[in-house]
């Protein structure tokens, strides 16, 4: 996560603001925040994997690996 002072802080909008604080909250409550989670992957289409089954999965390069 990123560090953000609040010379930063001040400068967000209403609505960044308002994310950034329900963030937070769910942090300090819940030591996780789903909130934060949905806007690291909104871009995606898909979430991306992690290393290890990007490459032992069949799904990804998992196949390269196995003699056929």
């Amino acid at each position: 996560m990123t560090n953000i002072n609040e010379e930063q802080f001040k400068g967000l909008s209403k609505k960044e603001k308002e994310y950034a604080l329900k963030i937070l909250e769910e942090f300090a409550k819940q030591g996780k925040s789903d909130t934060y989670n949905d806007l690291v992957n909104a871009d995606y289409n898909e979430v991306p994997v992690d290393i290890i089954t990007f490459i032992s999965d069949d799904n990804y390069l998992g196949q390269a690996w196995k003699d056929k």
